[in-house]
């Protein structure tokens, strides 16, 4: 999958760090910024701080406190052993854990194929030392674990069924683990300590496994307790992972009271029943934003007609304000089946089918979206590459080989065509709708692609 065209949802976000000037001034000179306030010292060090470990260099006992305060507010560890190193300080410093309000674990993973595998778990820190960490959180607001299905599941899970401090403050919560110790992660997560979370606002779970193909299995499910909802605040949701091989990502969808940002990314070779899941939203008509994703594959066994009939769901959602599409469906039968909502915001990716005449009647006429302000075309591809080298002579660049400039040119069809395109972008800017995207770039890319060969051929062709 191309991690550029599928958005997520925008949990947190990081500052760029000036670090290593800022603490390489002299002593006398960094005392001096002892003289300042406390709240402008907090804002001097938010702005410094994106280490993963404590500043390890000699601060006066003014500044210390101020760099505590900022680097314990917003944690950010990229290994297991930091992570030990951090469950040692909470031993010593339950104060500094209780200033934490975001921490995030982020252990590298790496793909193997179509699968991600995570990185080894050393088993260390242990169980008993990151659960002792996380009863210390006591301010903690926003959590994101990924990579470690260990450290994942002993949030779902803690021993003897704890409370943890938390569960009445997280409003942001996103996990991305394997769990591969559950044949289905969605159970899991469904008997999970999830419904704790009484404040959640919104929920990633992406159940990335080391084996997307897998085969559904027939489930009882009539023994889950369906009376556990969410988090009544529980506004945005995001569900990635073989959902196929899946009975139980519907329920959960279903045990969320109301949402507004209902994202679906299915890794594996075939997608569950869509009318099933669409289906299992309490209140359509309260979802603004809407994503279906399936960027892996194509339906099994299905064409669009199959898909079509799948859609009736749709008519419920009446207040869209924006829609994602990446599976193998009919564009035009999406917009049938919609009850004409208020959509600002429509992406389409590359299994969604759709032509120029499509987009046409979508921007303009009496089929106009009259609400639509941006439209995102990433149905074609091209790749910028180097520029004829100007230094050579006409004998080196009659002798160059010009695929190793590293250009690839966009795959353009009837139905999407580039002098279509190139028309229907002079349209929707006459109807004030903004057209972005990878098909965007690609008319760019092939425009200064003919720039280039339009100098090659000046010098190679030249008396």
């Amino acid at each position: 999958m191309d991690s550029r065209k599928v958005r997520c949802f925008p949990f947190f976000s990081f500052s760029s760090s000036i670090q290593t000037h800022l603490f390489s001034l002299p002593l006398s000179q960094m005392d001096r910024l002892s003289l300042l306030p406390n709240e402008l010292l907090d804002d001097i060090f938010d702005l410094v701080h994106t280490e993963k470990e404590p500043l390890t260099g000699p601060l006066s006992k003014h500044l210390l406190p101020s760099f505590q305060r900022t680097f314990y507010r917003d944690i950010l560890l990229s290994s297991y052993e930091q992570l030990d190193r951090l469950c040692q300080t909470s031993r010593r410093r339950l104060d500094l854990m209780r200033l934490t309000c975001a921490f995030k674990l982020e252990i590298p993973t790496f793909e193997n194929g179509e699968s991600e595998i995570q990185t080894k778990d050393p088993n260390f820190p242990s169980n008993d030392a990151v659960f002792n960490l996380l009863s210390r959180l006591s301010s903690l607001q926003r959590l994101r674990v990924s990579g470690s299905s260990r450290i994942a599941s002993l949030l779902l899970s803690p021993p003897n069924k704890s409370d943890y401090p938390f569960f009445s403050t997280l409003v942001n919560l996103q996990l991305k683990a394997s769990f591969e110790s559950h044949r289905d992660p969605f159970e899991y997560l469904l008997l999970s300590s999830l419904p704790q979370y009484q404040l959640l606002e919104a929920l990633v779970l992406d159940t990335t496994q080391h084996t997307p193909h897998l085969t559904p299995v027939a489930r009882n499910t009539g023994g889950i307790d369906k009376s556990r909802p969410f988090s009544p605040h529980l506004r945005a949701i995001a569900l990635q992972g073989p959902l196929a091989a899946s009975e139980y990502a519907g329920m959960i969808i279903a045990s969320i009271p109301s949402m507004a940002y209902l994202r679906i990314l299915n890794t594996a070779d075939s997608f569950p029943g869509m009318r099933e899941l669409l289906a299992q939203v309490q209140q359509p008509h309260q979802v603004e934003f809407l994503a279906l994703l399936m960027p892996n594959g194509e339906i099994a066994a299905g064409t669009n007609q199959i898909l079509s009939s799948a859609l009736t769901p749709l008519r419920l959602f009446t207040h869209l304000r924006a829609i994602q599409l990446d599976i193998d469906v009919s564009f035009e039968e999406v917009m049938s089946a919609l009850p004409s909502p208020p959509l600002e915001h429509i992406e389409l990716l590359d299994a969604c089918d759709f032509s120029i005449s499509t987009l046409t009647k979508v921007v303009s006429g009496s089929t106009k979206v009259q609400t639509l302000k941006e439209l995102v075309l990433n149905n074609v591809d091209a790749v910028r590459g180097k520029p004829v080298p100007r230094e050579f002579t006409r004998e080196e660049l009659a002798k160059s080989n010009l695929e190793d400039l590293g250009w690839e040119l966009a795959e353009w069809t009837d139905e999407f065509s580039r002098e279509g395109l190139k028309e229907f972008l002079a349209l929707a800017k006459k109807e004030e709708i903004e057209v972005t995207g990878d098909a965007v770039e690609s008319l760019k890319i092939e425009e200064e692609w003919e720039e280039e060969m339009e100098y090659y051929r000046s010098v190679v062709e030249s008396l």
